[in-house]
C-alpha cells in the first residue's frame, strides 16, 4: 500500500546540508498498522510528511495504492486528488479554533467541493464514529485532549482515504487517553479496512497496535518487520526496547541468557522444567510480560550456574521448546561469545 524507494531529503539553508532521510526504503502492507519509532532527529517526522508530499523529496520515490505520487509534481490536480485519500492525523490537533467541531470536520470536504447538506451528514456521521456525536457544536477550547484528538481523527477520514497517517498522535496525552485513541486507531483500521502508518517515540505505542514496525537511526531504517518476527529475532533492537530485561551475573563463572515467549509457550512452565530436568539453579534477574497482537509474549533474563560451555545442553533444551534464547553475558567475553554457534552445534550432537 505504502512504498519509497531509496528516499532522501536534504534540507539546504547557508551553504550547510542537513541529511535528514539518506536512503529510506520502506514496504507497508495493505491493511496493517505500520510503526517507524525513534529517537527526535532520526527523521521520523520528515518520512511520513513525504509520504504524502507535504515535504517534496530530493530524490527516490514514493507510492501509495499503486500511484508513484513523486511523479505527480506539479500536476496540481492529480496531486490533490492522490492527497484526498491519504488521511494525516497531527500531534498538536491543528484545530480552527474559530470553528465548531461540525466545521472543523466539514473543512476538508469544503475544499472538495461537497455540498453543504453532504458535508453536514458525512460529518456528523464521522463524529459518531469516533465518539463525539454530542460535540458537534461545541468549539475546541470547550474540549479535552482526547477529544481535540478524535476531532482530528475525524477530519482525517472525511475524504475517505485509504491511508491514514499518524505524525506523533499520541505524545500530548496522558496515558488513560493515550490507550483511548490508540484502542480508537485500532478499530478504524479494523472496521474500515485502513492502512495505518504512524511515528513514534514511544515503544508502548507499537506494542499495543502495531502489526509491523521500523526503527530509524540518523535518516535510515536500520531494523524492520513484522513485530512477532522481531520478537523472534536474535539480537534485535526493537525486541529488547519493545520487552525490556535488565539484570547482571552475580559472580564471574555464570551464564546470562534472555529467553523470549510467545505464544503457548508464554504460559509453560519451562524454567521450572530445566531446573527439574537438569538438576541446576536457576535465578531470575528480570521479566517483562504483555499481549502484542492479541499474543501473550514475554522476555525473561535468566542466570545459569557454571560458565557457557557448561550450559549449551540446558540452553539447547530451551531452544527445544519453541523459545528464542539469546546469550546475554558469558563469563569469557568476546572469546566465547564468537565461538557461540559452534558450540552449540557441538552440544547438540
Amino acid at each position: 500500500m505504502i512504498t519509497t524507494t531509496d528516499l532522501t531529503k536534504v534540507y539546504r539553508s547557508r551553504g550547510r546540508e542537513v541529511t535528514a532521510l539518506d536512503g529510506v526504503d520502506l514496504h507497508v502492507r495493505e491493511g496493517e498498522v505500520y510503526g517507524v519509532v525513534g529517537q527526535s532527529g532520526a527523521g521520523k517526522s520528515t518520512l511520513i510528511r513525504c509520504v504524502n508530499l507535504l515535504e517534496r523529496p530530493t530524490s527516490g520515490t514514493i507510492s501509495v495504492d499503486g500511484q508513484e505520487l513523486t511523479a505527480l509534481a506539479g500536476r496540481g490536480s492529480a496531486l490533490r486528488q492522490a492527497r484526498s485519500r491519504i488521511g494525516m492525523v497531527f500531534q498538536h490537533f491543528n484545530l480552527l479554533s474559530s470553528r465548531t467541531v461540525l466545521d472543523n470536520v466539514e473543512l476538508p470536504l469544503e475544499i472538495l467541493g461537497v455540498s453543504g447538506k453532504q458535508r453536514t451528514r458525512k460529518a456528523l456521521e464521522l463524529l459518531e464514529l469516533v465518539g463525539l456525536a454530542g460535540k458537534a457544536k461545541a468549539y475546541p477550547a470547550q474540549l479535552s485532549g482526547g477529544q481535540k484528538q478524535r476531532v482530528g481523527i475525524a477530519r482525517a477520514l472525511a475524504g475517505d482515504p485509504k491511508v491514514l497517517l499518524s505524525d506523533e498522535a499520541t505524545s500530548a496525552l496522558d496515558p488513560e487517553t493515550t490507550r483511548s485513541i490508540l484502542q480508537l486507531l485500532r478499530d478504524l483500521n479494523r472496521q474500515l479496512g485502513l492502512t495505518v502508518l504512524l511515528i513514534t517515540h514511544e515503544m508502548e505505542v507499537v506494542k499495543t497496535i502495531c502489526d509491523s514496525a521500523a526503527l530509524m537511526r540518523d535518516g535510515r531504517i536500520v531494523e524492520s518487520g513484522r513485530v512477532t518476527d522481531l520478537l523472534a529475532t536474535p539480537g534485535s533492537e526493537l525486541a529488547q526496547e519493545l520487552f525490556p530485561v535488565g539484570g547482571v551475573p552475580s559472580a564471574e563463572d555464570r551464564t546470562v541468557v534472555d529467553v523470549t515467549f510467545q505464544g503457548e509457550a508464554a504460559t509453560k512452565p519451562v524454567i521450572s522444567q530445566l531446573s527439574r530436568t537438569y538438576n541446576i539453579d536457576i535465578s531470575i534477574l528480570g521479566a517483562a510480560m504483555d499481549t502484542v497482537g492479541g499474543n501473550q509474549v514475554g522476555r525473561m533474563r535468566i542466570e545459569l550456574p557454571g560458565r557457557f560451555e557448561e550450559n549449551v545442553v540446558p540452553i539447547g533444551f530451551l531452544r527445544e521448546q519453541g523459545l528464542q534464547v539469546d546469550v546475554a553475558a558469558i563469563a569469557d567475553g568476546p572469546r566465547v561469545a564468537a565461538s557461540t554457534t559452534q558450540l552449540l552445534k557441538e552440544g547438540a550432537k
